[in-house]
């Protein structure tokens, strides 16, 4: 009895250290900010704005864009400064309480004094200019002392007024450029539009003012935000140690970090009503649109290269940023991340080791997996709901810190107290083709390394002009159209019997023969050839009113030869694909088919094996790449 309590005594011991010891580390991780586990972490933050979605702004805040159509009827970026300066009297005409450019004048112009007299008669422009972080960035941009003093001298006039202990925690800058000084003199004031990513290449925060030459500088947006309420300069909030806090800005606080960064809050290009620069240049937007409006003017079209990485998109214009920045100042819907939501985070680690252990210990294993899941289901819907309240807590140490200890502990009593074997599920079914799988078991002998000759054709496709098509498309709408193409096609191919090889961008490598043996199957390559070229002209027409694609063909190459068929890689990573001479020449007649002016191209042998049963005009004797003698060719016209 005494040796059954004490076994008894030592599996509750296990099961404790099994929830004590995740804790700890998991604890420990959170404080000291792990590099994987915090970059999941800010992840985190993203799902979050991106289950929330877009939101609509107050209507405060306009944005001209000098956009695709901007750029198509003014001309290419960047422009003259009296087209500059025409944008900027017809802003101003609408009275607007601000009017902010995301855009840098550095270099002289001709025309530099009609810019400057436009800025001058608004009163209500704020330029912006850019700091350089490093000494490695200054000669990167090969950026003489001469140009930084001068910029330092138009920009030194506006740095913030001094305040004790204001700058010790500040991003500390090294070189800066900003607008000409004969233009910078007329403008109301100037922000830095800097934005700091994380290591990820993400903006969650960006910083309101920043350190340099001894002197403190206010952002673009925090300029914007100081100009739209009676031009109050901003103040730096400390805590009893000195550590800043904030900012106080007339009857606002703003919540920063330690660095004087802002989380922003964002809404996403669609919550701001957004003008072409070309249309307010053409008179085409009444100028009661501005009206007491802070006005944004800056790049959206792709090719100006002026993109940031946001949580909603990996292209987001930069003038959004200042927006969304902008606007998280006018609402004052901050999102706080600081001492308060840690101590609530590592409360909720606490909670969770101590639920999910009592859940998973006191009940059935079934029972207590439910509760636990429920309990962290539970925990996640706490952190959105907080998220939209404004305050970020940890998600993913306490989501990931519930699942180690359910699964440990589940994973103890399945081995020692149930005496239950579970089978582990053959690896290759998430991955492999469904007959390779077949084979698999039949033989399973085929999971080792190596392959065997096989007889069998090979069909490559490809879509024409993709280059052409992709730069005209955004990466969504790109995903979305091919999405389209592959999925009835790729149906197509396995109605047939065809192994799709792999899909390599635009292209489709597909077996058959292997590695279900199938007698004819040349004339079922040929077949699916013109499958495929049937489902391109059935496609063509949706996506030319779809996409605006103009064309879409598609090219196709089949050759039937003997392969190297079986698991290629490494112990830890196999991949059941063919490979040798066959694959490499189906390739090439793909390729040539465009030059060959016909949609599909066939080899001689595979020809040889379906000419019975197919129609094929001869074409030419052609040379490949990798073979020293012309080979035949033929186009596929269709089926006998």
């Amino acid at each position: 009895m005494d040796t059954l309590r004490l076994s008894k005594g030592d599996s509750a011991m296990k099961k404790i250290c099994l929830a004590l010891i995740p804790f700890l580390l998991f604890s420990f991780s959170f404080l000291s900010e792990w590099s994987a586990i915090d970059w999941l972490e800010l992840k985190s933050v993203d799902w979050r704005f991106n289950l929330r979605g877009q939101q609509v702004s107050q209507g405060n805040i306009v944005v001209v864009a000098i956009d695709e159509k901007s750029l198509g009827r003014e001309g290419r970026w960047p422009w003259a400064r009296s087209r500059m300066a025409s944008l900027v009297d017809r802003i101003t005409e609408g009275n607007p309480a601000v009017v902010g450019m995301d855009i840098i004048f550095a270099e002289k112009s001709d025309e530099d004094d009609v810019l400057a007299a436009s800025l001058e008669k608004s009163g209500k422009v704020v330029l912006g200019y850019y700091f350089y972080n490093n000494q490695e960035e200054i000669e990167k941009a090969a950026l003489t002392p001469f140009v930084m003093e001068q910029s330092f001298q138009a920009i030194a006039d506006i740095a913030l007024p001094q305040h004790a202990g204001f700058q010790t925690s500040l991003h500390t800058m090294s070189g800066v450029v900003s607008n000409l000084p004969s233009i910078a003199s007329h403008a109301a004031s100037q922000g830095f539009f800097n934005t700091l990513p994380d290591r990820d290449g993400m903006i969650r925060h960006t910083p309101l003012i920043v350190r340099y030459r001894d002197e403190n500088f206010a952002s673009l947006s925090l300029k914007l935000f100081s100009k739209y309420q009676e031009d109050f300069d901003p103040i730096a909030i400390r805590d009893a140690k000195g550590v800043l806090e904030g900012i106080s800005l007339k009857d606002y606080f703003i919540p920063t970090n330690e660095l004087g960064e802002l989380w922003v809050n964002y809404r996403g290009e669609g919550a701001y009503n957004i003008y072409s620069a070309t249309d307010v240049l053409n008179k085409k937007v009444p100028p009661s649109v501005f009206n007491n409006k802070i006005v944004l003017i800056g790049a959206t079209a792709v090719g100006i290269y002026d993109l940031r990485v946001t949580p909603f998109s990996p292209v987001t214009p930069g003038v959004f940023v200042q927006a969304d920045t902008v606007e998280t100042l006018l609402t004052q819907n901050f999102l706080h991340l600081n001492i308060t939501t840690k101590i609530l985070s590592l409360m909720a680690l606490a909670v969770i080791a101590l639920l999910t252990y009592f859940f998973s210990t006191r009940s059935s294993l079934m029972t207590g997996m439910l509760l636990s899941v429920l309990l962290l289901v539970g925990y996640a819907s706490l952190v959105y709901f907080s998220f939209l309240k404004g305050y970020i807590l940890a998600f993913v140490h306490p989501i990931m810190e519930g699942g180690v200890i359910l699964f440990g502990i589940t994973a103890y009593r399945s081995l020692t107290e149930e005496k239950e074997k579970k089978k582990i599920r053959k690896i290759f079914q998430s991955y492999l083709h469904p007959d390779v799988i077949e084979e698999i078991v039949k033989d399973p002998s085929r999971l080792k390394l190596g392959g065997e000759k096989a007889f069998c054709s090979v069909l490559f496709c490809d879509v024409r002009n993709f280059t052409a098509i992709s730069e005209k498309l955004s990466p969504d709408v790109l995903v979305a159209m091919m999405n389209d193409y592959f999925d009835p096609v790729t149906r197509d191919i396995i109605m047939l019997g065809g192994y799709i090889d792999k899909l390599i961008g635009d292209a489709i490598m597909v077996v058959f023969g292997v590695p279900r043996s199938i007698e004819d199957h040349a004339l079922i390559a040929c077949q699916a050839a013109l499958a495929i070229q049937k489902r391109a002209a059935q496609l063509e027409p949706v996506f030319r009113e779809k996409y605006g694609v103009e064309s879409f063909k598609v090219g196709v190459g089949i050759h039937t030869g003997d392969v190297i068929v079986g698991n290629m890689g490494s112990s830890q990573r196999l991949n059941y694909t063919v490979m040798g001479d066959t694959v490499n020449l189906a390739s090439r007649l793909e390729t040539a088919s465009k030059d060959l002016k016909s949609s599909v191209v066939i080899s001689e042998s595979t020809f040889r094996a379906a000419e019975k049963k197919i129609d094929a005009t001869f074409l030419n004797e052609i040379y490949v790449k990798g073979k020293e003698e012309k080979i035949r060719v033929y186009g596929l016209q269709g089926l006998k």
